[in-house]
């Protein structure tokens, strides 16, 4: 859990080399080794660009140079994800801003020695406060991040997904297609709709004349469908392609 943050946070910080993959993942320093001055801008960091963050990683996990670097990325995308993590990312958050000004104290040492003596006593005050009615504030900033940022963020990325591929114009296309629909005796068939559709979806497959004689055409085939009883139990249009 510690190194899958420690990875997150300096990718989230532009600090970890992703083109070179993740295989550095083991030469990172823990959080202990780091000033803790630096903690909760990388905490930060990552909660707000916690959604680049998951491209990068989904990026590395599919073309990552290597297996090795596709397996490092998998892991901690996988760690990135899980309920555990995004709790403990938050809970940490809220922690270290409490305990930020009185690490700072003890790191100046001799220097700020007497500020850090009153910070123990405000601090462990803090902490216990927190521990003792934060509870709900707390659940409250989770599920938020979870509707907004986890629930919300994927629904509408889908959204944007399903426009960008079905928009408009193909969904007009798909609508327009189903006259042509030979099941149930072509009950869907609808001379406008064809004609429409060659028209506006592939007029370099028609010359003018062709145009002008399709709706003739066609009203000829809807008159003459019942007369074809093999028409009648077609199951998709390729079965009507084979009966010709």
């Amino acid at each position: 859990m510690a190194q899958a943050i420690e990875v997150a946070t300096k990718i989230a910080n532009g600090e970890l080399e992703t083109g070179r993959g993740l295989n550095q993942i083991g030469t990172l320093k823990q959080a202990r080794d780091t000033h803790w001055s630096s903690h909760l801008d990388s905490i930060s960091s990552l909660l707000k660009m916690f959604n680049a963050t998951w491209v990068v990683l989904s990026n590395i996990a599919v073309d990552g140079g290597s297996y090795s670097q596709r397996g490092d990325a998998n892991f901690v995308l996988n760690q990135l994800l899980s309920f555990k993590f995004v709790f403990t990312l938050h809970l940490m958050k809220d922690i270290v801003e409490i305990t930020h000004l009185f690490c700072i104290a003890l790191q100046r040492k001799s220097q700020d020695i007497l500020n850090a003596k009153y910070l123990v006593s405000s601090t462990t005050k803090l902490l216990k406060n927190f521990r003792d009615s934060g509870w709900d504030d707390f659940l409250i900033s989770v599920e938020h991040y979870y509707q907004m940022d986890i629930f919300l963020a994927t629904i509408d990325y889908q959204l944007q997904e399903l426009h960008s591929r079905f928009n408009d114009h193909t969904v007009e296309l798909f609508v327009l297609s189903t006259a042509l629909d030979p099941r149930n005796g072509f009950m869907l068939f609808k001379i406008d709709d064809i004609c429409k559709l060659a028209e506006k979806f592939y007029l370099n497959d028609f010359m003018e004349q062709e145009l002008v004689r399709l709706r003739i055409e066609l009203q000829h085939f809807e008159l003459d469908i019942p007369n074809h009883h093999e028409l009648q139990e077609l199951s998709g249009i390729m079965s009507y392609v084979k009966t010709w």
